[in-house]
Parts: C-alpha cells; structure tokens; sequence
C-alpha cells in the first residue's frame, strides 16, 4: 500500500538526516542503502563516480548546510500523521486545491501550504 511506503520513508528520513555527504564513506552509503531495500548500485547509473563528485563539491564547500531545509522530529511525526489520516492529497483524484495537479509540490507557504496540508479532505474520495 503507497501509504505505508510513504510512512516508512519518513521514519528513514529520521535516521538518513544524520548522514553527512561529506563524512560518509562510500561503503557506508552503500550499506545505508542496503538497509532501506534499495540497490543503489542498480538504481543509479555510475553511482559510485556521482557519489564521489557530489562528496567532493560538498567538500570544497559547494553546499552549505544553512541553505539546505532543516527537517524537525515533530515535522516528520505531523507528516506521517497527516498521511495515515488522508488529509494530505497523494492519491487520484486530486482536490482542485493540490498545485497544478502535483501531490509533491514545493515552496509552499501559508495559505497555500495550509491548503495543500488538508486538500486530501476536499478531493471527493471517500476511500483512501
């Protein structure tokens, strides 16, 4: 069911959140992966080369942690809750109210994001 893999990619982002480009060693990353049910080594072309250049621009300071989004424990549990309730709208069809169509919109904020977090309740479907 696509609610429980969305529940269980939440719960990871828990743990995923304290690995650090930069630290990590390839192998680790690997074996994080390994742990999640996903081959990374099969999924992504090349992973190995692409892991290794994003870990060397993360290095040189390509990336900065105060410019990425800093996602709290509470944040995810009000997510995953949100989720099992129906509310956020990830399911056809979609309310009128979900952005262009799409169930993973981002840059949203006040009304719009208040919208987006409860549309699931407006799109006409009774079952989830």
């Amino acid at each position: 069911m696509k609610i429980q893999r969305y529940k269980k990619f939440f719960e990871d982002a828990e743990t995923a959140g304290k690995l650090e480009i930069e630290k990590i060693s390839l192998k680790d990353a690997i074996k994080f992966c390994d742990k999640q049910n996903y081959d990374v080594l099969k999924e992504i072309p090349d992973f190995e080369k692409h892991f290794k250049a994003a870990q060397d621009k993360a290095k040189k300071g390509w990336t900065r942690r105060h410019d990425m989004p800093v996602i709290e424990d509470e944040d995810v549990k009000k997510i995953q809750a949100r989720l099992e309730q129906g509310t956020i709208d990830i399911y056809k069809p979609l309310a009128k109210e979900t952005p262009k169509n799409n169930p993973f919109p981002t840059g949203l904020s006040g009304l719009s994001a208040n919208k987006w977090l409860t549309a699931g309740l407006r799109d006409g479907q009774k079952k989830r």
